[in-house]
């Protein structure tokens, strides 16, 4: 882990155009993405739907400094794409990018409290000054939930400490263990949960009757969970997701 700390780990999921002088610049950021091996990255299936209708669909890297990155953006193109709507995972296949990054999967079920980490490119593009910002988030798992009715595929999510901003989605879910560090999920969004506190009617003189609601809510950032992900079928890869991690070595036992 320590030589892959020194590697760029995550990558902005990019829409580009040329500007007046022919040089490529990233004109959205709508996601992040990590490296699954053999110049494959793995994101959230929205980010990759969002580089629809882009001059240039890439990968921003570059500008790395103690694992984030701020500054301009190298560009590498987007070869090939696939969604499986069914998980709202994404799998890009990129021109190769130098210096990257394959991080180790754990597939196991981690419990509630176990400390994680995040990186990746919310609210990341400064248009002004022409420079991307990645931005870095610690926290814990709130709540191991079975059956997640909002995808199809009713995948296994972990609950976070921390809401995930737009951009952060399709971000490594990083799992921190006493004695090892890896990929155990990744962001897809948000979920809220509300529940009513306060309701009051008032009956107003020639308004009629007014009802008064509060409620209180909890916000979760959401990731899924590797062992979830390893299920995901894929055309691009030739197997499903967990076959291709292992047959590179890159699961942990």
């Amino acid at each position: 882990m320590h030589e892959i700390a020194k590697k760029q780990a995550v990558f902005g999921v990019v829409g580009a155009a040329h500007d007046e002088g022919g040089k490529l610049r990233a004109k959205h950021v709508f996601g992040t993405a990590f490296c699954i091996g053999n110049d494959f990255y793995l994101t959230a299936g929205h980010c990759v739907m969002a580089l629809e209708g882009s001059e240039v669909a890439g990968l921003g890297f570059g500008g790395f400094r103690e694992g984030l990155i701020s500054g301009p953006l190298g560009i590498a193109r987007v070869k090939r794409t696939e969604t499986v709507d069914e998980y709202d995972v994404g799998i890009i296949e990129a021109e190769q990018i130098p210096d990257v990054g394959t991080p180790p999967w754990l597939f196991g079920h981690c419990a509630p409290l176990t400390d994680v980490r995040t990186g990746g490119f919310p609210f990341a593009l400064d248009h002004e000054a022409g420079i991307v910002t990645s931005r870095a988030f610690k926290g814990y798992i709130v709540a191991f939930v079975e059956k997640f009715r909002e995808l199809k595929a009713g995948p296994t999510v972990y609950e976070l400490s921390f809401p995930a901003p737009k951009g952060l989605s399709g971000a490594p879910l990083s799992i921190v263990l006493p004695n090892r560090v890896g990929v155990g999920g990744m962001f897809i969004g948000n979920r809220s949960i509300e529940m009513e506190v306060f309701r009051e009617k008032e009956t107003i003189a020639g308004k009629g009757e007014e009802t008064f609601i509060k409620v209180e809510g909890l916000q979760f950032g959401i990731a899924i969970a590797a062992g979830s992900l390893r299920n995901v079928p894929s055309k691009l890869l030739g197997s499903t997701l967990g076959e291709h991690l292992q047959r590179l070595g890159l699961v942990v036992p």
